[in-house]
């Protein structure tokens, strides 16, 4: 199974290049938007409806429940060639790139536009075909609460 290179940014981030994390999946991108949108509702439906899942939180959830890889720390160097002003931003932006000799695709979700592709009348049902059906998975979400301060105001 061919595995994909992922960045994951969101188009709000104050600081992109610090906030962007790297994942590995075999997962399609149409899979990871979708993933990513029902992962961003069922926060919203847990935790607060008027904050965003941060970067950090996303990936490490990910990495729990799916067969996701955090290479964060090992693809950080690859920030470089993926960067794009802000206003040429798609949903999924793919980048190929040579780098030390080798050919490189690294494909950017903007965490933002793939929960608003996800939006409409039929975001309960993705929740349930692309969320792990377990207690366990909405106490991992609900725990993410304690990293929101503010929220508790």
């Amino acid at each position: 199974m061919k595995e994909n290179l992922y960045k994951l940014s969101h188009y709000y981030s104050i600081d992109d290049e610090k906030q962007s994390v790297f994942i590995r999946t075999s997962f399609e991108p149409m899979e990871m938007v979708k993933i990513i949108g029902a992962m961003n509702f069922k926060f919203e439906e847990l935790v607060d409806d008027s904050e965003c899942l941060d970067e950090t939180h996303m990936v490490r959830v990910l990495g729990k429940f799916y067969p996701v890889e955090d290479v964060t720390k090992t693809s950080r160097e690859l920030y470089p060639y993926t960067e794009l002003d802000k206003n040429e931003w798609g949903m999924i932006d793919v980048f190929e790139f040579e780098k030390d000799g080798e050919q490189m695709t690294v494909t950017q979700i903007d965490i933002y536009e793939a929960r608003e592709y996800c939006c409409g009348a039929g975001y309960k049902e993705l929740m349930k075909a692309y969320l792990p059906p377990t207690k366990e998975f909405e106490n991992e979400m609900m725990n993410l609460a304690d990293d929101y301060p503010h929220l508790k105001q």
